[in-house]
């Protein structure tokens, strides 16, 4: 298991990722905008960016899908969604299973288009469901229309959650 460190600086929304190239990502309002291929991750108010560099070095892997109504098929390759959250400490070691039930992770194209997964569908622990955050398909890199991440579930009919151009990974708990 890799370790990423973190600094969390005084003022509230400020998250620096103290990796390769690490850099601050402001509140929504900000101006500043992550590097292309980066992915954001938000929780509680608190964002962090994993470069592309940080998603390399996380472990690789891959699926062989089936295109939404047709029968062609292809290989895709990429990292599991899980290992994303658990570069960023997310959900934290000491979540009860009752804790990670009431978490649901809300996923969002540079299109604008969401998805929203329960934590548990991605969870070892709870799933053996495969949520991949893919780059490439047959060996190559996705194109525009499609990455540079897209998030595939290999055993959902229909591919409504499968984003494309993945920017951003939030963590929401349901309150009482």
């Amino acid at each position: 298991m890799r370790t990423f460190q973190f600094v969390f600086l005084a003022r509230v929304g400020f998250v620096l990722l103290a990796c390769s190239a690490a850099m601050p990502l402001r509140g929504q309002t900000s101006n500043v905008s992550p590097p292309p291929g980066s992915i954001v991750v938000a929780r509680d108010g608190r964002q962090m960016i994993l470069l592309p560099a940080d998603l390399a070095k996380l472990p690789r892997r891959d699926v062989r899908v089936v295109a939404e109504g047709t029968g062609d098929s292809a290989t895709v390759s990429g990292v599991d969604l899980w290992d994303v959250l658990q570069a960023v400490s997310v959900p934290v070691a000491e979540a009860s299973g009752r804790q990670r039930a009431v978490m649901y992770v809300r996923l969002k194209g540079s299109d604008g288009q969401n998805a929203v997964l329960a934590l548990v569908e991605v969870d070892p622990g709870f799933s053996r469901r495969t949520v991949l955050v893919a780059s490439q398909r047959n060996g190559k890199l996705l194109d525009e229309s499609e990455g540079p991440w897209r998030v595939i579930i290999p055993d959902d009919l229909r591919h409504a959650r499968w984003i494309r151009g993945l920017v951003a990974v939030e963590i929401v708990t349901l309150r009482p």
